[in-house]
């Protein structure tokens, strides 16, 4: 990326925290830049560690309040995998997501007409236990796990996604 491109991403974010309501410092600009520039949803110390990697000396403890006033801001989402780790997330409306079970790579899923259906059926479901049984669903996350197009071709897993290569027998 050349150093006008990155002026510009930089410009962007800037523009972005003030519109939120957040002074643009230059911790807050880098993060948000450098999150806009990709598609996965890293966590804090990822982030930290790749805006030190280029040379952005950032520490974990501003990261963190940095993406915590995002968040709060509505900026950014925010959310929990399955080991417990708060990744984040540029697109801060309510969205789903697809996760690698070899290389753990999260990206934004796009849930068709027909997802949305599913996600409907399921409501109606909850909806229809014993009265004091019943839920009032008011929101669905829906994290669909498989084989991210780069660990596909060189790892085919089992049902179970554990990392290990299928073996067959002739």
């Amino acid at each position: 990326m050349s150093k006008a491109e990155n002026m510009e991403i930089r410009a962007e974010a800037a523009a972005a925290l003030r519109e939120g309501g957040l002074r643009p410092t230059r911790t807050r600009c880098l993060i948000l830049a450098l999150l806009r520039q990709g598609s996965d949803h890293p966590t804090a110390a990822q982030i930290t560690s790749r805006l030190n990697a280029t040379g952005e000396h950032v520490h974990l403890p501003t990261v963190y309040q940095c993406l915590d006033r995002m968040v709060q801001a509505g900026l950014l989402s925010s959310f929990v995998d399955g080991d417990g780790l708060i990744h984040f997330d540029v697109n801060p409306r309510p969205h789903h997501h697809l996760r690698c079970m070899h290389c753990g790579v999260i990206v934004d899923a796009l849930i068709t007409a027909a997802g949305a259906g599913l996600l409907e059926a399921l409501s109606r479901t909850a909806s229809k236990l014993e009265p004091t049984q019943s839920w009032a669903i008011t929101n669905a996350k829906v994290e669909l796990q498989g084989l991210c197009p780069s660990c596909r071709p060189r790892n085919h897993t089992g049902a179970e996604g554990d990392g290990r290569a299928n073996q067959t027998s002739d």
